[in-house]
């Protein structure tokens, strides 16, 4: 072999090493920010269960919340009637007689104390 053959084949050859490691390079560090990425997503989709976890949470919560104020209004709208019939009864009047014939500071009034007393009960 001439000397400038292998001068040739040398800077040849050195110029492919050249690349192969910034090949290696590039590839590591494509490795590195795919690593990352997996890690972002990774954390990401954690705290995206966490956050469906507790809005079901919130959602049992609020279902249940509703339901006892359903029945608290149900037992409201009873007990009103209770005191219907109860005026009824007291002042001896027919039971053609509707809730709007009770005077209204004593409609408020029961409504008032039987809500807070449901509130309370709905809150303990």
């Amino acid at each position: 072999m001439e000397s400038g053959d292998v001068t040739e084949r040398v800077t040849l050859l050195s110029h492919q090493l050249s690349m192969v490691e910034t090949s290696t390079a590039y590839d590591a560090i494509t490795r590195m920010q795919l690593q990352e990425n997996i890690s972002t997503l990774e954390y990401e989709n954690e705290r995206l269960a966490q956050e469906a976890r507790q809005q079901r949470e919130d959602a049992v919560y609020h279902r249940d919340f509703f339901y006892r104020l359903l029945e608290a209004t149900d037992q409201l709208n009873l007990a009103i009637a209770d005191i219907h019939q109860d005026y009824i009864r007291t002042v001896n009047v027919s039971e053609e007689i509707f809730i709007w014939d009770i005077p209204p500071v004593l409609v408020f009034n029961m409504a008032q104390m039987m809500w807070s007393f449901a509130l309370r009960s709905l809150i303990m």
